[in-house]
């Protein structure tokens, strides 16, 4: 997946929980910015939705971007023995369809290798649902709009920073995409996402108004001493993405896998010896009760913790020198205090100001990171 810029149009097609949108990234200057061509409400995970919003647009010839909330993907974490990175085409369908409890036919799917250990190979495996990706395809096409991107919103935001110059060399950082129902979160390292989770905290009901809040203190919720699983157990959904990656892309190991080639059968394979330490399986996406906003602002601190000491302890990564957070405007300033007295470190705003209030910010940079690359 390199990070390059397109010499024809590219548009961005995105959503949250609750709104689409279809823009084109223009570059004015040294900044970018972004041409809403077509907006509706309702997320991509209704079929009727792609529909609805290109029945409303007659936008010429193009490439488009998809960037979707890491919850719309099952992640996998998935050892292989040591082999050479072309052999891994051929090898992932037997291992994966053993990791899986639905037929690997069921998804389209993309990978990473995320760790290089002496006896086993360490994947991220991202999928989705074959049957939406190919309504996506066929929506697209009778619009001429050739799919060139998929991806999860966390590489879209981390497309942004790499492209706004924003990234440095040795950076290890964590980053924060809070989304309404929930929150995708990642830890970049040596120009991959060395960890990515999901995790479902729904925002309270109530309007958020530190005028009627109790003070929100740097005291922390209990910590269990197991650690959170970081991926979601495996359930059966794909995902593909469309470029080799170049040597200087922030996913220099994210690599195609084509659906066409054949299965790895198990007379060619052998068996791993899956090393991970046993983790529960039902932490990644657990759905909290939050009653109020200072409840739901420690368990988002919470989260970026488990994060934190879960690539320290069990990936065994470098410090983490840096945290980007997007979404958190409303209550930016006790989200900072809370992280500043138990992080260590100052959160920074991920992404640009959306020009319309109807479009949130983390909506419009995750257009813009899977637009401009």
């Amino acid at each position: 997946m390199r990070l390059k810029l397109h010499k024809k149009n590219t548009y961005s097609l995105a959503c949250d929980h609750n709104k689409t949108l279809l823009t084109e990234s223009v570059k004015a200057s040294s900044s970018y910015g972004l041409r809403t061509i077509a907006r509706t409400d309702g997320s991509l995970k209704d079929e009727k939705t792609l529909p609805r919003l290109l029945s409303t647009t007659s936008a010429p010839k193009a490439d488009v971007s998809v960037a979707l909330p890491l919850s719309f993907f099952e992640v996998v974490s998935l050892p292989l023995p040591v082999m050479p990175d072309e052999a891994i085409n051929r090898a992932l369908p037997y291992y994966l369809s053993k990791a899986i409890d639905k037929p690997l036919t069921s998804f389209v799917y993309d990978w990473q290798i995320t760790q290089r250990q002496k006896n086993q190979l360490q994947l991220t495996v991202y999928l989705f649902p074959a049957s939406t990706f190919r309504q996506f395809e066929e929506e697209l096409t009778n619009k001429q709009l050739e799919l060139a991107y998929f991806e999860a919103d966390i590489f879209a935001a981390y497309a942004y920073l790499a492209c706004t110059n924003q990234l440095q060399e040795n950076e290890t950082s964590i980053c924060a995409i809070i989304w309404p129902e929930d929150i995708s979160l990642a830890v970049y390292e040596n120009k991959i996402l060395t960890l990515v989770r999901s995790v479902s905290i729904p925002q309270p009901l109530i309007p958020f108004s530190p005028t009627i809040e109790e003070p929100i203190s740097g005291e922390l919720p209990h910590i269990d001493e197991e650690q959170p699983s970081m991926v979601n157990e495996p359930q059966a959904d794909g995902l593909i993405l469309f470029d080799e990656p170049g040597d200087d892309s922030i996913l220099a190991e994210f690599d195609l896998f084509s659906l066409d080639k054949p299965a790895f059968t198990a007379e060619e394979s052998t068996d791993v010896e899956n090393n991970e330490p046993e983790i529960p399986a039902d932490e990644q996406t657990v759905a909290l009760s939050i009653q109020s906003w200072s409840d739901y602002l420690q368990n988002i601190n919470l989260e970026i913790m488990r994060t934190r000491d879960y690539h320290a302890s069990i990936i065994k990564g470098n410090a983490i020198n840096k945290i980007y957070i997007s979404g958190a405007e409303p209550f930016w300033k006790d989200l900072e205090e809370i992280s500043k007295s138990s992080l260590g470190l100052e959160i920074q705003a991920l992404g640009s100001a959306s020009p319309n209030d109807e479009i949130s910010s983390t909506l419009n940079t995750i257009c813009l990171g899977t637009g401009i690359r």
